[in-house]
């Protein structure tokens, strides 16, 4: 059986006309499937966790919406270890499709659902804050970045650049009005075995299981799926100014040499910060936090990647 979460309003409402677009090749291709349309935010959680109690081996779930929706569903699953994912992406940003390197394309990906020929695993992290504990498959992380996502979230900017087929600029010229009324923090990182470091003047952190965030920028280039490892990416130190050179080389995975750019890799990690800031989880809001703890999991999902 095939099941299908879809978010109608995702892409400003593109996500059903989309949808029909898909319901018109599943009709075609004959195959038994249930659809389940999102009607509130965190529906997206509950059908996941109702399709979960009937899953059956052979069973796939596609998501059909953006990161946002995605995220939930993740979150709903209750046996994420057998469960396995296909994903329509159909938000602004689409990191996951991205960073997990699936097809876009309709029909390429209606295809590839019926007619998997590779999976791939995913790691399925954890973020937790004094509001609770959530997972995520993109990134998770605090400050600048945690801010643009906010205000990308609520933006009518994003919903005009999305009629206008520009919605992958949303973030691009969010980051830099964001950028010039960020205030830098002070920063206590603690990571496996307690390893512990301070940074002053810190702009964001940011945990990643792919390579990408934002609507595109590779933050990490070699971060990994599946491989049991977080890797986090830190800006201190740095001037607004400098930043600003930088940012568009993050593109092309091509800012990892600057000064004031940090790459680690862990298993788990504290951020302690000296005042509390926005937190994102898969660039949806996790509220404000002085205190973000993630980690990755030995529970992997199954992704159909072609």
């Amino acid at each position: 059986m095939y099941y299908f979460i879809i978010n109608p309003k995702s892409r400003s409402g593109a996500g059903a006309s989309m949808w029909q677009k898909v319901q018109e090749l599943l009709l075609t291709s004959k195959v038994r499937y249930r659809a389940f349309f999102t009607k509130y935010p965190g529906h997206a959680a509950s059908l996941a966790a109702h399709i979960s109690d009937h899953l059956k081996t052979g069973d796939i779930i596609t998501v059909l919406g953006g990161d946002g929706t995605l995220n939930e569903v993740i979150n709903g699953f209750k046996y994420p270890e057998i469960t396995t994912l296909a994903y329509i992406p159909t938000g602004s940003g689409n990191d996951f499709a991205r960073g997990m390197g699936l097809k876009t394309d309709l029909k390429s990906a209606v295809h590839s659902i019926l007619n998997p020929s590779k999976i791939r695993k995913l790691d399925i992290c954890q973020c937790s804050t004094a509001e609770g504990a959530n997972r995520f498959a993109i990134s998770s992380g605090m400050g600048l970045d945690a801010g643009i996502c906010f205000e990308a979230l609520t933006s009518p900017l994003k919903g005009f650049l999305n009629k206008i087929k520009l919605g992958k600029l949303t973030y691009t010229m969010i980051a830099l009005r964001q950028l010039i009324f960020f205030r830098p923090f002070s920063l206590k990182l603690i990571t496996d075995d307690n390893q512990k470091e301070s940074y002053k003047k810190v702009y964001f952190i940011t945990a990643m299981n792919l390579k990408y965030e934002g609507g595109g920028f590779q933050f990490c280039p070699h971060a990994s799926s599946s491989d049991g490892y977080l890797d986090l990416f830190l800006v201190y130190g740095l001037s607004k100014l400098k930043i600003l050179f930088l940012l568009p080389t993050a593109f092309f995975g091509r800012h990892t040499g600057f000064k004031g750019v940090k790459l680690l890799r862990c298993r788990s990690a504290r951020f302690l910060s000296d005042k509390k800031l926005p937190v994102h989880i898969d660039g949806e809001s996790a509220g404000l936090s002085r205190h973000v703890q993630v980690s990755a999991s030995d529970k992997q999902l199954n992704v159909i990647v072609q």
